[in-house]
C-alpha cells in the first residue's frame, strides 16, 4: 500500500501540479513575447521559471524543516528542477518555431518533465536504498540538458543563418532610376520663383 500511494503521489499529485505551474507561467508570460525568438529561449525561460518555484519552494521547507533541509535540497531538488525546466524548454522552444507540430512538441516536453520529475519523488519518497539513485538520476538528466543545449544552439544558428539567406544583398537590390528618383523627389515639384534677367528689365535707349 505504501509503494502505490507513493507512486499516487509522485505521478500524479506532485510532479504534475508542479511542471505544470511552470509551463503555465512560460505559456502566459513570455511564450508569445517578441523576445521569445530562438529555441535556446525555451530553455532559458522555462529553467527561469523552474527556477523561481525551487526558490520558493526551498524557503517554505527550511521554514518547516530547517536549514539542514534547505542546504540538503540545494544539492538535489534545485539542480533537479533546473533540468525538468531545461528538458521541457528545449520542446517548447522547438514548438515556438514549429507550428505543424506546436502542440505536439509542447505536450511531449510536458510530459517528459513530469515523468522525470515523478521518478525523482518516487526514489526520494521510498526512504530506502532506492533514493540514492536520486544520485544518479540528477547526473544523467545533467548529461541529457547538455545534450538539450548543443541542439539548441545549432538549430538556433541554422534559423538564424536561414533568415539571414532570406534578406536580399546589397548587390541583388534592384538600381533605382535617377530620373524617376528626381521626378519623384518633392524638391523637384518646387515652384521656384524664376529671377528677373537683366536683359528683360534693362530700360531702351531712345534711338536718334
Amino acid at each position: 500500500g505504501g509503494i502505490i500511494n507513493i507512486f499516487i503521489m509522485s505521478f500524479i499529485i506532485i510532479a504534475p501540479t508542479e511542471e505544470l505551474l511552470k509551463f503555465l507561467a512560460v505559456k502566459r508570460w513570455i511564450y508569445r513575447s517578441l523576445e521569445f525568438d530562438e529555441v535556446m529561449d525555451g530553455i532559458v525561460y522555462t529553467v527561469a521559471a523552474s527556477l523561481g518555484f525551487a526558490t520558493i519552494e526551498n524557503i517554505l521547507y527550511v521554514l518547516q524543516h530547517g536549514i539542514g533541509t534547505g542546504i540538503a535540497r540545494a544539492f538535489l531538488a534545485i539542480p533537479g528542477h533546473a533540468f525538468f525546466g531545461a528538458i521541457m524548454g528545449y520542446y517548447i522552444g522547438k514548438a515556438k518555431f514549429n507550428k505543424e507540430k506546436e502542440k505536439k512538441l509542447i505536450v511531449k516536453g510536458v510530459l517528459l518533465a513530469i515523468f522525470l520529475h515523478g521518478l525523482y519523488d518516487f526514489l526520494l519518497l521510498t526512504q530506502t536504498l532506492l533514493a540514492l539513485l536520486v544520485i544518479v538520476l540528477i547526473i544523467i538528466l545533467g548529461l541529457y540538458v547538455r545534450k538539450d543545449l548543443k541542439k539548441a544552439e545549432l538549430q538556433s544558428k541554422k534559423r538564424l543563418k536561414l533568415e539571414a539567406e532570406k534578406e536580399p544583398s546589397a548587390e541583388e537590390k534592384p538600381p533605382v532610376d535617377a530620373e524617376s528618383e528626381t521626378a519623384e523627389s518633392p524638391l523637384a515639384n518646387t515652384d521656384v520663383p524664376k529671377t528677373p534677367s537683366a536683359t528683360t528689365n534693362k530700360p531702351q535707349e531712345p534711338t536718334t
